[in-house]
């Protein structure tokens, strides 16, 4: 690519640039409007739109729960304070339990609206009204109901939906009196806020479950960051106090609910302890009055030394003996809770016993963490969900090797207690070789001690259980209460959307006139003609609303001004005085050939030329409209010789411009036209007068022109701006090429301000020429912007 043709190139991106920009500046109305149209439209959006407000609150989930007490005890409720997995606390504080419980502690059941002339507001804590549902049945679920205060102070209730009512309300009721609606009662009561008379008011009871659900949704739960276990819990809603009660009350209840479970689990180990006390404490009664029976009636106090240190060796094999049976009680009752499948949560730890086996211990542990991490996502997915039904297995696995390790333990017990019961047997043989009362206190004082001991070590783990109960403290924390990001909405963002919808503004006018332009066929521009067709621009028509005016009553407006410049162009394409006969035509009707060439004769008659105009257009003639003369008779009567030349020529109120009309609309228009009488009809007026205006019918509809065209000495071709399409000149084009035209020349005619090259007209015209135009009405200029348009 050489240097010229980059010029071009650029000229011509410069030149589309430039008219695009004109076309978007020339329809500056659709911005007048568009723009303050969308401002109001935002300014209504936000004033009657909801607000919606952002809540947040944070709360630190430790990874591992740690009791401020020290003791064997408090070590096992430990042993299943398992290290907290951060997705399943999350599960837990968005699952439908944990928030149904919240929703039903803040008794979000019934909720109050003032409805206005535009938009409904819930009145949280703010109604004048106060409904305490005395039974709830679920009878009255999402339902809704208008109150209205009546004369005598009396409140009348006007249900939405009263096909859903099992019986008619009455016309009014009392406030502070029980209201039976279906199968619940309710009692209305007044509070401290004042009524607006203006507004409907109306309350609904709302479905818990629903409820729920939708807080779900729109609770959002997540950690602050990928290494931290401290969790940032949001919600979105209209009413900020609203939704920072109920975050409050999530973090309270989450809070709760893992104090409650250390409880049941301290309780549980109580429970246990108390039973084996109640058997303790009646085997103890019953010896100590046995033995004191003994002493009294035998009158024995003390024993001897060998019997002293027979029955120390004894009590020592018993208290292990004993001590072996309650850990078998609690292998088997260990045994039958994993047989059984009951919930882990309030198994009794076996540290909380004095069992410390370090293997039995870890594989609890792995079991409690199995089933808190189904417990979780349980909340989450289904049954069939694979992750579910792995963990589920693995819970399976898992158990069966506690279960085998647990009977491990009572056979390797049962092992342990017989070797103790054999050296038993062994010190009672010793006891036996005493006296018989001695050998009988012996016994006696035996089975105390031993009952004794195993009664004061049951009570002193009652204590711990006990007072591990009572210091249970929850792991987690909350470290913000809830509060708003921000005291300004999160939606609606005011100023973004007034600034979008002064942008939506601009854009839908360019939008819409650049698919005007896109989707428009017709002639708007000049540059469309350059390139179009290579047959030159004689000159440009400036619009004009009345298009059957003559200039001659107009001599200084700008369309008279652009006839004279057409004038002095054809004297500049025609410096031969031969050419004498000047053809208009167009492709269609409606374009304008017989206004310019009624206007160019006259404007040519005014210059002192002799000129005659004759209405050729046999078909449609519209020539008579310009002028005030007669169309009973003209151009077809002469060439049927039904009457002579001088009868058809008549005189117009322009001097020196006379005119041929068209006549009665004959049947073979074309015939006529390329009859001899045409032909010598021409020849006669060449000889009379200085030009010859032919007002002939459009090319693109009959054949007649070509027929004329044998007579016309320069052929001006009409296209209209906004009428034309682009492919008359596309196909005017190939009739020049093809040579079907001589001396041929385009007039763009109903120009208006916003074309290329009409710039010296408009302000020509603002100048001199308004002293003719005159002013104009408001009206009729909003008409030709949106005609131009």
């Amino acid at each position: 690519m050489n240097k010229q043709e980059e010029i071009i190139i650029e000229a011509e991106e410069t030149i589309n640039t430039r008219d695009i920009i004109n076309k978007i500046i020339n329809r500056w109305y659709y911005f007048a409007v568009s723009i303050p149209l969308f401002i109001t439209l935002a300014f209504i959006y936000n004033r009657y739109s909801k607000s919606v407000y952002s809540v947040h609150a944070t709360i630190l989930v430790k990874d591992e729960g740690k009791s401020g007490l020290g003791g064997d005890f408090l070590e096992g409720l430990d042993l299943f304070k398992s290290q907290r997995n951060i997705s399943n606390e999350i599960g837990i504080l968005s699952s439908f339990t944990l928030v149904h419980r919240t929703i039903k502690e803040l008794d979000f059941k019934i909720s109050y609206f003032a409805k206005g002339s535009v938009k409904t507001s819930e009145m949280y804590r703010k109604s004048p009204y106060i409904i305490a549902l005395l039974t709830d049945n679920n009878s009255l679920d999402n339902l809704s109901f208008s109150i209205e205060l009546t004369n005598n102070d009396k409140i009348k209730l006007i249900p939405f939906e009263k096909n859903k009512l099992s019986f008619p309300l009455l016309s009014s009721y009392s406030f502070e009196t029980p209201i039976i609606i279906n199968s619940d009662t309710l009692i209305i009561s007044r509070s401290k806020e004042k009524i607006n008379s203006d507004e409907e008011l109306y309350f609904t009871v709302n479905n818990l479950n629903k409820l729920t659900e939708d807080y779900r949704k729109r609770l959002k739960i997540s950690p602050t960051d990928k290494e931290s276990s401290i969790l940032e819990l949001s919600i979105e809603g209209h009413i900020v106090e609203k939704e920072k009660n109920f975050l409050n009350s999530l973090c309270d209840v989450y809070i709760k609910r893992e104090v409650e479970e250390k409880n049941i689990i301290a309780g549980s180990t109580i429970d246990f302890i108390n039973q084996q006390l109640i058997q303790i404490t009646d085997s103890l009664q019953d010896i100590e009055e046995q033995l004191e029976t003994f002493r009294r009636k035998e009158k024995i106090i003390d024993i001897s030394l060998m019997a002293e240190n027979a029955l120390s060796q004894l009590e020592k094999l018993e208290t292990e003996k004993a001590v072996l049976e309650v850990n078998d009680k609690y292998y088997n009752y260990l045994l039958k809770y994993l047989q059984q499948n009951i919930n882990l949560k309030n198994i009794i730890a076996p540290t909380s016993l004095g069992i410390n086996d370090p293997l039995l211990n870890e594989l609890i542990l792995e079991l409690k963490k199995l089933y808190s991490e189904k417990i979780a996502l349980a909340y989450s997915v289904t049954e069939k969900d694979y992750t579910l039904q792995r963990l589920n297995l693995q819970i399976s696995n898992a158990k069966s090797i506690l279960v085998e390790n647990v009977r491990n333990i009572l056979q390797t017990s049962k092992i342990a207690l017989k070797n103790i019961e054999q050296r038993i047997v062994t010190v009672q043989s010793t006891i036996n070789k005493l006296p018989k009362k001695e050998r009988s206190l012996v016994q006696l004082q035996r089975k105390f001690n031993l009952s004794d001991n195993l009664y004061n070590y049951l009570l002193e783990k009652k204590a711990e259980a006990g007072i591990a109960k009572a210091s249970n403290t929850s792991d987690n924390k909350i470290l913000d209460k809830a509060r708003p990001k921000s005291q300004e909405p999160i939606s609606p963002k005011k100023q973004k959307i007034y600034v979008f919808s002064f942008f939506l503004g601009l854009l839908i006018p360019i939008g819409i006139i650049f698919i005007k332009e896109y989707f428009n066929d017709k002639i708007e521009t000049i540059d469309q003609i350059e390139k179009n067709t290579n047959v030159p621009l004689l000159g440009s028509i400036i619009h004009k609303q009345n298009n059957t005016s003559i200039i001659i009553n107009s001599p200084k407006s700008i369309l008279a001004e652009s006839f004279r410049a057409l004038r002095l162009n054809l004297q500049y394409m025609t410096p031969d005085k031969s050419y004498k006969v000047i053809g208009f035509t167009s492709t269609i009707s409606g374009e304008g050939k017989t206004f310019c060439a009624s206007n160019l004769s006259t404007i040519i008659a005014l210059s002192g030329k002799k000129t005659i105009i004759i209405g050729a257009d046999l078909r449609k003639p519209m020539l008579v409209e310009y002028f005030n003369v007669s169309k009973q008779i003209g151009l077809s009567n002469y060439l049927i010789h039904n009457a002579s030349l001088e009868e058809i020529i008549q005189e117009t109120n322009v001097e020196n411009l006379d005119m041929i009309s068209s006549g009665p609309i004959p049947p073979n228009p074309a015939e006529l036209l390329d009859s001899y009488k045409m032909e010598g009809l021409i020849n006669q007026l060449t000889e009379v007068y200085d030009y010859i205006i032919i007002d002939a019918p459009p090319v693109g509809l009959v054949s007649d022109y070509f027929t004329l065209n044998k007579y016309i000495d320069i052929n001006l071709y009409v296209i209209r701006q906004s009428y034309s399409k682009v492919h008359f000149l596309q196909d005017l084009d190939k009739a020049h090429k093809a040579k079907k035209f001589c001396n041929l020349a385009l007039i763009f005619n109903d120009l208006t301000s916003h074309v290329k090259y009409g710039g010296y007209y408009n302000g020509y015209a603002s100048g001199y020429y308004d002293e003719d135009t005159g002013q104009k009405k408001l009206l009729d200029t909003i008409k030709k912007l949106f005609k131009n348009s």
